[in-house]
């Protein structure tokens, strides 16, 4: 047991927590850790400072990943707990939390969270989930990004924020700090309704420091006040962008978004080069329509390197089932072999 380098451990609703942090304690091999408790309204910060006790003498710790998804009793207290421990374990590279609808979490937490990341210099990913917590602003977002500009060795980030209300396009400048080096990033804030396209500039206005980007991640789902013009400043960035391999874009219930803000991306996709994957979803995009299809239709088919095209387009008033059958008949004829995985609004 005491040679043990990985341990995975799940909790259910019902579970008990107790001693957990005691028995960690003589694990000194260990290097990756994940710890999900879902759920556990019986998991109270006390709970978190004896596993925080634990965690710190864990020296050989490379990765960890916390999950406390709806634990409702945790505040910023057990974060800060938790962060203590964490920022004794000086060679973490993997970092990931998950404290979405724990809805006592404010921004006092989050800069624990800060000061956990600036206390880490070997950390090269980063993932911190914080859903659904109503009291997160932008003034914990930008800790956030005071403590990612720390970080010499980062080459992989996802931050989801969705459903934080508090959350308006001030807290999109979360990146402009962040080491040039990175490779990898997802940004997810669906149904934060107070970002609008000024966010959206933020957004490409850090993306432009990232040339050796190869995978981007982009979900604003259910943003009322996104528009074409937003989606212009982000295909403005994606252009100089040309090494990148995996896009991901989802704006599914933007109602504002037109065929020329989806234009605008169509286009930006032909510099894209290296592009192996690539995921769209305009679900529920009201003025999306068959025209904007065939433009896209258009810059796929020369894409011949593309391995997986995933397309969403579907409970658009204005789209049909031609204009879908159409877009998926162009791409197969254009394709060379052996074919890409296509994968139009739900059907191969």
């Amino acid at each position: 047991m005491v040679s043990l380098e990985t341990l995975n451990i799940g909790l259910l609703p019902l579970a008990r927590f107790s001693g957990l942090g005691e028995h960690l304690k003589i694990l000194k091999s260990l290097k990756t850790l994940s710890l999900r408790f879902l759920c556990i309204h019986r998991l109270v910060n006390r709970e978190l400072n004896e596993l925080s006790q634990g965690l710190r003498e864990l020296g050989r710790l490379e990765s960890v990943s916390l999950n406390c998804l709806s634990c409702e009793h945790i505040s910023d207290l057990g974060l800060e707990f938790i962060s203590q421990g964490l920022s004794k374990l000086l060679g973490l590279q993997d970092f990931r939390l998950d404290f979405s609808e724990c809805k006592k979490i404010t921004d006092k937490g989050l800069n624990s969270v800060s000061e956990v990341i600036s206390s880490l210099p070997l950390l090269k990913k980063i993932n911190l989930k914080f859903q659904k917590c109503p009291d997160i602003t932008d003034e914990g977002l930008l800790k956030i990004n005071d403590s990612l500009g720390k970080l010499s060795f980062l080459k992989d980030i996802s931050l989801n924020f969705s459903s934080c209300l508090k959350v308006t396009d001030r807290g999109l400048k979360i990146l402009d700090k962040t080491s040039p080096k990175l490779l990898a990033m997802s940004l997810t804030f669906t149904k934060c309704v107070n970002i609008t396209d000024k966010g959206l500039e933020y957004v490409s206005q850090s993306l432009q420091n990232f040339a050796s980007l190869k995978t981007i991640s982009l979900e604003f789902s259910a943003c009322p006040e996104i528009t074409d013009t937003g989606l212009e400043f982000i295909a403005k960035a994606l252009e100089k962008i040309t090494g990148l391999e995996n896009l991901s874009l989802c704006f599914e219930s933007c109602g504002a978004i037109t065929d020329a803000g989806l234009e605008e991306i169509i286009w930006s996709l032909k510099s894209l080069v290296e592009l192996r994957n690539i995921t769209l979803k305009f679900r529920t995009c009201h003025q999306v329509s068959d025209e904007g299809l065939g433009d896209l239709s258009k810059v796929l088919r020369r894409h011949n390197q593309l391995k997986t095209i995933s397309l969403y387009f579907y409970d658009s008033p204005v789209i049909t089932g031609g204009g879908l059958e159409e877009l998926r008949r162009g791409l197969k004829l254009a394709t060379q072999k052996p074919n890409p995985f296509i994968n139009i609004d739900g059907s191969e």
